[in-house]
C-alpha cells in the first residue's frame, strides 16, 4: 500500500464543477488500495462534507486581499496569474514538512505545481487534466476585441504557455483528460510523461431515456466560469435555434 499526497485548490464536495468531479473520482479511485490524504484550500462558507475514503484531509482557507497580492507578485515574477491568486504560503510550508511521508505526490491543475516541494525524493504526478494555454487561446478567440478580459486571458495565456514546459520537467508524470490536450502538450513536453485519463461519466446508469418530447436541458457545471457560460450561450444561439 502506497502513502499518496493528494493536492487540490479546491476541495471536491460539493461536486460542481468538472475540476471537483475528477479530483472526486480520482481520490476514490486511488483509495482503495492506497492510503490518500488530501490537503487542499477550501472557502469557509462552504459545505465540506467528510470524505470517508480520504484518511486524513487538511484543509486551508485564504482571504480576498491576499489573492490579490500573490496575484501581483505572480506578474511581477512572469508566473501565471492563477498561482499567486492560489497560493497559500501556510499550505506550502505544511507540504514541505510533511512531505517526505509519502512515496507519492499528485497536484491536481497546473496551478498546484507549485506546492510540490522541491526536495521530495517520491514519484510526483501533475494531473493537469487540460492544457491550460489551448484552453485560454480558445476563450481569447471568442472574446470581442472590447472585452478587457481578453486582454487579461492573453497576458495569463503567455505566462502559462512557458510556465507549462517549465514546471513539466519537475514531474515523473502529466496527466491529460483528452487525446486533444496531450497532442498538443507533446509538442514541448516528452511524450513518455504523457498520459491520458478519461473521467467518470456515469455515475447514474438509465438516467436519460430518449423519447420526441424531451425537450428540457439542463447544464450541470459552473456557470460563473466564462468558457462554460460562453458554450451555454454557443448552444442556445446556434444549436437550439
Amino acid at each position: 500500500m502506497s502513502k499518496i499526497l493528494f493536492i487540490s485548490t479546491r476541495y471536491p464536495f460539493p461536486i460542481f464543477g468538472g475540476d471537483k468531479l475528477r479530483s472526486f473520482g480520482i481520490l476514490k479511485f486511488l483509495s482503495k488500495k492506497n492510503q490518500v490524504d488530501l490537503v487542499c484550500l477550501g472557502k469557509k462558507d462552504e459545505i465540506q462534507k467528510k470524505l470517508a475514503f480520504c484518511k486524513n484531509t487538511k484543509i486551508f482557507y485564504l482571504g480576498f486581499l491576499p489573492r490579490i497580492i500573490n496575484t501581483i507578485f505572480s506578474f511581477l515574477r512572469l508566473e501565471p496569474l492563477q498561482n499567486g491568486f492560489c497560493l497559500s504560503y501556510e499550505m506550502k510550508n505544511y507540504i514541505d514538512n510533511v512531505g517526505d511521508k509519502y512515496d507519492t505526490i499528485i497536484c491536481h491543475l497546473l496551478r498546484t505545481s507549485q506546492y510540490l516541494p522541491n526536495k521530495f525524493k517520491g514519484k510526483k504526478i501533475l494531473e493537469m487534466t487540460d492544457l491550460p494555454s489551448l484552453n485560454y487561446q480558445q476563450l481569447i478567440n471568442q472574446l470581442s476585441i472590447f472585452n478587457p478580459l481578453k486582454y487579461i486571458y492573453a497576458i495569463e495565456k503567455f505566462l502559462v504557455y512557458k510556465y507549462e514546459e517549465e514546471i513539466s520537467n519537475k514531474f515523473n508524470n502529466i496527466v491529460f483528460v483528452s487525446n486533444r490536450d496531450a497532442l498538443e502538450a507533446r509538442k514541448k513536453i516528452s511524450a513518455k510523461k504523457i498520459s491520458v485519463v478519461g473521467s467518470a461519466d456515469n455515475f447514474v446508469s438509465k438516467l436519460f431515456k430518449y423519447k420526441k418530447n424531451n425537450n428540457k436541458i439542463i447544464f450541470i457545471g459552473n456557470i460563473n466560469y466564462l468558457p462554460n457560460k460562453l458554450a451555454c450561450y454557443y448552444f442556445v444561439k446556434n444549436i437550439l435555434k
